[in-house]
């Protein structure tokens, strides 16, 4: 075993030595992907709706804070800020797996909600 790391769902990511295809970055990429694209949705909604949701929460929020109006914050940046705020998980724990996936879950849904072409 050349390498693990445990998912918050127990599932474990794997790069054997009979397995040389299957890479870390792989096996993150294929998680953050059923969960964006299956585990989340199901449990938490469609990104456009939560982001949305999200981007006028966090805008009145801040709003408030400086008494303004002119904070209004998009879906995509909602996904950056979570993807910050991952970043902040990883400086506490860096080998911690479900957090890399996160973010990659997160960088996707907001190249999405960006309308990024590819």
């Amino acid at each position: 075993m050349l390498g693990h790391a445990h998912c918050k769902d127990g599932s474990p990511i794997i790069l054997s030595e009979k397995a040389p295809k299957v890479t870390i970055r792989t096996a993150v990429l294929e998680k953050a992907n059923e969960y964006v694209s299956i585990d989340r949705q199901s449990d938490h909604g469609n990104p456009e709706n939560t982001f949305a949701i999200h981007a006028e929460l966090w805008s009145a929020y801040l709003n408030a804070l400086q008494g303004s109006t002119c904070i209004k914050l998009r879906s995509e940046d909602v996904a950056a800020m979570m993807v910050l705020f991952k970043v902040g998980r990883v400086s506490q724990n860096i080998r911690h797996a479900d957090t890399w996936i996160d973010i990659a879950g997160y960088a996707a849904c907001g190249a999405e909600l960006a309308g990024v072409a590819l």
